[in-house]
């Protein structure tokens, strides 16, 4: 009696199966034996091979999101920070177009109240005059101190 043992073994080449049928004899079972298990440690090793491709499509995809998430929360806040930015630069110019009448007031009275109005408008310069005079010696000294600070920190750092 001539029995004979078909094994089929499952090759996998660049995405194309193809079976391939292997008659082999009774006398030689180690080796069929051997083909079955080689089969069966190519489809472990593909179905591996799919699990691990399929994990690594799944995380470039959550990858892609959460890159696109981060990216609309940034875009949310700069819009926010755009609208800080408007109303702060609108305070602002409302502050300096108040100070501006205010001072022009001032002036205007000053020049009644002194007898003309040349008088008061120069009165008004000089006194900011001497307001910017005395800002720019406060800002100059307090640059100059920090500037001191900052050298002596980096003179003790770098061990001068």
């Amino acid at each position: 009696m001539d029995l004979t043992l078909l094994v089929f073994c499952v090759v996998c080449s660049r995405n194309k199966h193809s079976i391939n049928y292997v008659s082999i004899g009774l006398g030689s079972i180690p080796e069929a034996k051997t083909m079955v298990k080689k089969s069966v440690e190519k489809s472990r090793a593909e179905r591996i091979a799919l699990h691990y491709k399929g994990f690594v499509e799944s995380f470039q995809s959550w990858l892609e999101l959460r890159i696109e998430l981060v990216g609309q929360q940034y875009w949310e806040r700069i819009l926010q920070n755009r609208q800080t930015v408007y109303a702060a630069l609108f305070t602002g110019l409302s502050v300096v177009l108040a100070v501006t009448f205010i001072l022009v007031a001032a002036a205007l009275g000053l020049g009644i109240l002194l007898g003309n109005t040349v008088w008061g408008f120069a009165s008004v310069g000089v006194v900011m005059a001497i307001l910017a005079w005395c800002l720019y010696r406060f800002t100059v000294r307090s640059g100059e101190n920090e500037t001191t600070v900052v050298d002596g920190i980096t003179d003790e750092k770098n061990g001068k």
